[in-house]
C-alpha cells in the first residue's frame, strides 16, 4: 500500500467455531521484521459484531456511525499480547472483526516513501474454553485446557 497522511486500509475478518467445543480466541498483530517508523503514525481501529460487516464508506463514518474504536498505533499493537479476544459457545457460531489502519493526517515528510510491507501478520489463537460438563456433571473437567 502507498501510505500518505489520511490514507486508510480496511479489512473484515470472519471467525467461525468449526469444532464441537466452546472456545476462547485472541487476535494479535505479530511483527515479523522490524517495521519502519511508519508504525508510529498508523492508528488502529477495531469493531466486533455478531452480524456480517461490510466495508465502511469512509474512515470517519466507521468511527462515527459503525462503532470502530481506537486501540493504539500499529507499533503499540505489536507490543500487546492481543488486540481483541472473545468466547464462542456454539458450533458454527461466527464473529466478525473490522480492522482499520489509518495514517495520521499530521504525519510529516519524514514518512514519505516508507511502507509497512510484509512486516506483520494478523494471528488468531483459539483454545478450548472451560464451559462444558463431563458425564458426571463436573464443569471443571477441562479447567486446565490450553
Amino acid at each position: 500500500s502507498k501510505w500518505e497522511p489520511g490514507y486508510s486500509d480496511v479489512s473484515v475478518l470472519k471467525i467461525v467455531n468449526n469444532g464441537d467445543l466452546a472456545l476462547k480466541w485472541e487476535l494479535s498483530f505479530n511483527e515479523l521484521t522490524e517495521s519502519s517508523i511508519l508504525k508510529d503514525v498508523i492508528d488502529v481501529y477495531v469493531v466486533t459484531s455478531d452480524d456480517e460487516l461490510g466495508l465502511p464508506e469512509t474512515y470517519k463514518k466507521a468511527i462515527e456511525e459503525e462503532n470502530y474504536s481506537y486501540i493504539g498505533t500499529l507499533g503499540e499493537c505489536f507490543d500487546k499480547d492481543y488486540i481483541l479476544n472473545g468466547n464462542m459457545y456454539e458450533t458454527k457460531e461466527a464473529k466478525y472483526v473490522g480492522i482499520i489502519l489509518h495514517m495520521q493526517e499530521s504525519a510529516g515528510n519524514e514518512y514519505q516513501g516508507l511502507s509497512i510491507g510484509d512486516s506483520f501478520d494478523i494471528k488468531l489463537y483459539a483454545t478450548q474454553l472451560n464451559h462444558e460438563q463431563d458425564g458426571f456433571n463436573n464443569p471443571d473437567y477441562d479447567l486446565e485446557a490450553k
